[in-house]
């Protein structure tokens, strides 16, 4: 039988702590048991293979397995450059997720990866609720001067125009959830339109939900109360896009993502210049247009809570008024 890789066993650099909380709820998963009865793993095969990671899928869960050139990341297993580089996966191939350890290929020739407790990778929390609407301008002024490349083909430019549009779109319906004079279904239809819009494995419209979604959970934003109606409208559009895209658009939505992008909170709510520009610039970095249409979503999320917040406090400063007019006739 050809081998399935060249190691036999190798170790984690970092690994997702959220693998080991789903591990332990998989009892009664339909892939938690193997053939001989055995339980406490998750059982699936390779889905995707790319150049700088693998895609493996347990059920409704992929978990990545990359080069750790690249971060940390939800529902991602790094590995050494060397090693894995010397992996020689194949779409299709079985794989299994246990206590401590994955395992790809047949019994005989399994390449078994280490997840050891100490590598666990658990991103730190920050808490922008503290940020006025002058920080949340600034900071949406310092992302403004990251870029990405302009869209060569007739397909990128159609698709950058449409996301400009969806883009807009999105803007609208938020802004009318936020003052309730929206609808869950306006804000659903919004992201249908940009629910699989683009190129690419994690595609340019997704990429932008992903952004926006995932600043708008951080704790402490105003933009928390549209979390449910982004979640079920995601769910209602999860088949127009890839499995990788909406696997990623949900870890978002529970304000999880890759660590520049942790970073990046973290710089806002320092808040620390530096520290953004740094974080944005390898957010940037990220895929051929995905970290620039990332920048675009938490671009849009820092306007959207500044306008938040400025519309909160007007309307705090109204009820004041009209409270101070009630007692002064009194």
């Amino acid at each position: 039988m050809t081998p399935v890789a060249t190691l036999i066993a190798t170790t984690a650099t970092t690994w997702d702590a959220a693998l080991e909380e789903t591990l332990s709820g998989t009892a009664g998963h339909p892939s938690a048991t193997s053939a001989d009865g055995s339980s406490g793993a998750l059982h699936g095969a390779v889905h995707s293979v790319h150049a700088r990671a693998a895609n493996l899928r347990f059920g409704d869960l992929l978990v990545g397995v990359v080069s750790d050139e690249l971060d940390d990341a939800p529902w991602t297993v790094r590995l050494p450059v060397a090693e894995w580089s010397q992996l020689a996966l194949a779409e299709g191939v079985p794989a299994a997720l246990r206590p401590g350890e994955i395992r790809i290929g047949a019994a005989a020739d399994a390449v078994s990866i280490l997840l050891p407790p100490e590598r666990r990778w658990t991103p730190t929390g920050a808490d922008p609720a503290a940020l006025d609407v002058a920080q949340l301008v600034a900071a949406h002024g310092t992302l403004s001067l990251f870029h990405g490349a302009a869209p060569q083909t007739p397909f990128g430019r159609a698709s950058a125009a449409l996301l400009a549009h969806g883009v807009e779109g999105l803007r609208a319906a938020v802004t009318g959830a936020l003052a309730a004079s929206g609808s869950d279904a306006a804000l659903a239809a919004a992201v249908s339109r940009l629910v699989g819009l683009g190129e690419g494995l994690t595609p340019s419209g997704d990429d932008v939900l992903t952004g926006l979604a995932f600043l708008a959970a951080q704790p402490g934003m105003v933009l928390n109360r549209i979390i449910p109606g982004l979640a079920g409208a995601v769910d209602l559009n999860a088949e127009r896009t890839t499995l990788l895209s909406a696997t990623t658009i949900r870890a978002a939505l529970a304000a999880r993502g890759r660590q520049s992008m942790h970073d990046l909170v973290h710089a806002l709510a320092a808040p620390d210049s530096a520290a953004l520009h740094d974080a944005a610039g390898r957010i940037l970095a990220i895929g051929h247009s995905s970290g620039a249409d990332l920048l675009t979503g938490i671009r849009l999320a820092l306007e959207l809570e500044a306008a938040a917040r400025i519309s909160a406090a007007t309307h705090s400063h109204d009820l004041e008024q009209s409270s101070r007019k009630k007692e002064s006739i009194r």
